[in-house]
């Protein structure tokens, strides 16, 4: 079971590094923010990179650490995820006109995105990992 979270710390970790990669190409190369609504606008744009980094990498620290929080922490997490993936695609699928063509590739990431998120906190949620994060 130990083994199983250490993975799962382990591909939060890859998604925290990835996004934070993905704030400083965005600091770095991105649209100069400004003081006007626009730039505000682009600056919570900004920062949602940097607290998916952030969030990512606690939940990776607290798997590593088997702390208790991290359990709630990661069923919080990826029940908002999951939230926020359903609330896109009835966004793309209903209310925009027109709707572009259905993928393989948006299949494959609702399949595989959607079943680790699920997976995780139905792990997270079992008897076994309760008691392990019990500190």
């Amino acid at each position: 079971m130990k083994l199983i979270l250490n993975v799962a710390a382990s591909l939060y970790g890859l998604i925290g590094i990835a996004s934070l990669v993905s704030f400083l190409l965005l600091i770095s190369f991105g649209p100069r923010i400004t003081r006007d609504m626009m730039g505000l606008r682009l600056l919570f744009w900004y920062c949602l990179p940097l607290l998916n980094a952030t969030i990512c990498l606690v939940v990776t620290y607290g798997l590593l650490t088997l702390r208790r929080w991290a359990r709630i922490a990661v069923i919080g997490f990826n029940a908002f995820l999951l939230a926020t993936i359903t609330i896109g695609l009835i966004q793309s699928r209903l209310i925009e006109t027109p709707s572009g063509p259905w993928t393989a590739a948006a299949t494959a990431f609702v399949l595989v995105v959607g079943g680790f998120l699920i997976g995780v906190g139905l792990l997270c949620s079992t008897e076994r990992v309760r008691q392990l994060m019990s500190n």
